[in-house]
């Protein structure tokens, strides 16, 4: 844990520095003490491409189910119908704008189900 003054603040602000100095010499893979353009993009790309993957493997988990690391349209068609029973408060089929409970920050909604701003 981190406290706001004194010591604390400093060894939180040291903790920053190395964690980016660790991270500029994961990158720097030629040793040169300068990262390249190539470097730079292979390790933002890293650090994508695990984000990806388990994201990808969330998704296979929740939505596959028989767990055969595939997907297939019956799963994804009963996933998608779920989805639309949770979201069909009132049961009549239909899912209406009043029926959608926007979270906080998810701009989705707004973007296309035309939602006002709060």
């Amino acid at each position: 844990m981190l406290q706001r003054s004194g010591l604390g603040q400093f060894v939180a602000q040291q903790t920053d520095r190395d964690f980016v100095r660790r991270r500029r010499a994961k990158a720097d893979k030629n040793a040169d003490g300068a990262l390249s353009a190539a470097e730079m993009k292979a390790a933002m790309m890293e650090r994508v491409s695990k984000r990806l993957d388990k994201r990808i493997a969330k998704h296979m988990e929740r939505t596959g189910t028989k767990k055969d690391g595939a997907i297939s349209n019956a799963e994804t068609r009963a996933t998608g119908d779920a989805r639309f029973d949770r979201m069909d408060k009132n049961k009549d089929g239909v899912v209406e704008l009043t029926e959608v409970k926007r979270k906080r920050g998810h701009h989705r909604h707004r973007k296309y189900m035309g939602a006002q701003k709060q």
